[in-house]
């Protein structure tokens, strides 16, 4: 049951709007068992206090606050405490289950339905195709993120040209979509969206390494709503910490040197999650931006050289390129950034895929 959320209204007057039955499909309810999996085996080797919610797909041990913020709790057989948690389902996934709802007219009795809003939802759906379409593709053991790099070593150091000749693909000559293309491809989705990443907000990022194996860039994120941020008071609550709290899809290509985004090869893909110490960090940089956003203060942000895991800086080469402040004045739009030193870092610290490749 689903209830719209209105600002200054008591909650005994809230509306539900989707009302409906519902039941975990069977090719995602092996991912929400491994899921558990993880979360338990964190638990069990004295780790409840590293339980970052981006180390699974479905199901995730998110922190419950208090009124005084965060409680702490003994673990098992560790003088450590940890936050406390408890089991939820993430909001991608439970954003997909409203999709589906909202596709139902029984369903949703209480939603005003256009034809436009319809013909939207019905075109969301039909963007969506699944890895997974039936249990017995999956190796005795093997989970779904297990699969994937499965599927993705038979074509580690082959070219882009010669992935999508041999898998009879088309791949976008851009390079922003060529790994997207790529992943489809290799994943067997046909569709536009790739439905288990999208109900598991995983984020697939490309990494370029150069020629020599160097990386020269940083990694470039949304841009910082000054707007948003300035009413950010929980760091939990924060459209950064969204961001790099969810699982990430790493695909990474060394370039020909001479040649072109068909020319790269393949080196290896892998899914990450960010450390609590880094999380740590990063939520100090972040508190650090929304004081000075607060403050007015919009040409001293953190830069690469004064962080180990993010900074800000803008992503567009136009200066005159600006937003409105909070304060009522014009600034530049900044966006933010994952330190080239940090990711390449997590490119080396992955299992090298040939002798020397790194």
């Amino acid at each position: 049951m689903f209830y719209l959320h209105l600002a200054g209204v008591d909650r005994l007057d809230f509306v539900f709007r989707i009302v409906r039955l519902w039941r975990i499909p069977e090719e995602d309810l092996k991912s929400f068992m491994d899921d558990w999996a993880v979360i338990h085996g964190k638990i069990a080797a004295c780790l409840a206090h590293e339980l970052p919610e981006g180390d699974t797909l479905y199901l995730a041990a998110c922190v419950k606050r208090s009124q005084g913020g965060a409680d702490k709790k003994p673990q098992p057989n560790s003088p450590v405490l940890a936050d406390q948690r408890a089991y939820s389902i993430k909001a991608a996934y439970m954003n997909h289950v409203i999709v589906d709802s909202l596709s139902h007219p029984d369903m949703c009795a209480g939603v005003e339905m256009t034809p436009a809003v319809r013909h939207a939802i019905e075109k969301k759906k039909s963007e969506l195709g699944n890895v997974i379409r039936s249990l017995r593709q999956y190796r005795p053991g093997e989970t779904f993120e297990q699969f994937v790099q499965r599927k993705f070593a038979r074509f580690y150091g082959k070219t882009v040209a010669e992935i999508a000749r041999q898998l009879n693909a088309t791949v976008s000559e851009s390079p922003k979509a060529v790994s997207y293309s790529i992943c489809r491809a290799i994943l067997g989705v046909k569709a536009s969206k790739i439905a288990e990443f999208e109900k598991a907000g995983i984020q697939l990022k490309t990494i370029r390494l150069e020629p020599s194996g160097a990386l020269k860039e940083a990694m470039s994120f949304q841009n910082i709503r000054y707007s948003e941020i300035f009413h950010e008071e929980e760091w939990e609550d924060s459209d950064w910490h969204d961001t790099i709290s969810r699982r990430f899809f790493f695909i990474v290509f060394r370039k020909k040197a001479g040649g072109g985004p068909q020319d790269a090869v393949l080196e290896k893909a892998f899914f990450w999650a960010m450390p609590r110490q880094d999380m740590e960090e990063a939520e100090a940089f972040w508190r650090d931006t929304r004081d000075k956003v607060r403050d007015g203060d919009y040409e001293h942000f953190l830069k690469q050289s004064e962080t180990h895991v993010c900074h800000v800086r803008p992503k567009a080469r136009n200066a005159a390129d600006t937003t409105t402040t909070p304060q009522g004045g014009q600034a530049k739009k900044y966006c933010y950034w994952l330190n080239r030193a940090y990711v390449f870092d997590i490119v080396r610290r992955q299992q090298p895929i040939f002798p020397g490749t790194l």
